[in-house]
């Protein structure tokens, strides 16, 4: 019997559970906030109990300033579990920083000088210290896109920024992968791994809109280049770093072919559904 607590409940862990709550006999979720319809919820921000039977444990938490006490209270639960199976920890490819266009795979060197990248592989190093570098499974997740987050939404409200630097690559990730890829390792209670979580196509931005904008017919603004002064300084900081990510391990490791292997197949399923509303 696997049960399953989830520490952070957004947009990953709820496809999670969305998807897989069949493979769990039991759910319990520590978040801010209560789940529609859910009785195993604890508030994260008091002393929630990790209870004895738990046997898989899933961080979706994002870096902030109270994480370290999260982590010192789930240390403090540790030793009354007795059949700990698998702990998966969701951090980014951000750690990674700038490779020049370079490919990165899980055992480049993490030299990021982004703050994100940074609070990240703060984050990565406390929750191994928590569990340990041969228990601890870290997810460097690309960019996530789905259904209600991705390019077509962000045309349609207007808010598409579509800059143009040639040679500088973005991964990504469609939900769907990610969320079979975190339930293959989890139901094959992997141990103190690092996966690559991304498509099989890094691309530049451009693309990605420009392509989205013709498969909806469409008018999309111009790109401008990276250096245009109407560019903000938070989009240029979006463009410091440049790498792509290899995901041949976690494809070879949890024998996992893409659903979505590059953002043109995921655009095109987000587009049928609105299309046949």
């Amino acid at each position: 019997m696997k049960s399953i607590f989830l520490i952070g409940w957004g947009y990953i862990a709820q496809h999670f559970i969305d998807r897989c709550s069949s493979d769990f006999s039991a759910i319990n979720i520590a978040s801010r906030n209560r789940p529609n319809n859910f009785s195993g919820w604890q508030k994260i921000d008091e002393d929630f109990n990790i209870a004895e039977a738990i046997t898989h444990i899933m961080i979706t938490i994002p870096p902030h300033e109270a994480e370290q006490i999260l982590c010192d209270h789930v240390m403090k639960c540790l030793p009354k579990i007795k059949n700990l199976q698998w702990v998966g920890y969701l951090s980014a490819t951000s750690v990674y920083g700038d490779y020049d266009g370079e490919w990165v795979n899980e055992e480049s060197q993490t030299r990021t000088k982004t703050i994100s990248g940074e609070q990240r592989l703060k984050s990565e190093e406390m929750w191994r210290k928590a569990f340990g570098d041969d228990v601890l499974n870290i997810f460097r997740l690309a960019g996530i896109y789905g259904e209600g987050r991705s390019t077509i939404e962000r045309i349609n409200e207007g808010k598409v920024a579509n800059i143009k630097k040639e040679g500088h690559f973005f991964s990504r990730i469609y939900i769907d992968d990610l969320v079979e890829i975190l339930r293959r390792s989890a139901l094959q209670n992997d141990k103190g791994e690092i996966y690559n979580v991304a498509d099989d196509k890094p691309s530049e931005l451009h693309e990605v809109i420009e392509y989205c904008g013709k498969m909806m017919g469409m008018d999309i603004p111009v790109a401008k280049n990276i250096h245009d002064p109407e560019v903000s300084d938070r989009m240029r900081e979006f463009f410091l770093e440049n790498k792509k990510i290899d995901n041949t391990k976690v494809k070879n490791r949890l024998n996992y072919m893409l659903q979505y292997p590059s953002y043109k197949e995921g655009l095109a399923a987000i587009w049928k559904k609105y299309r046949d509303r």
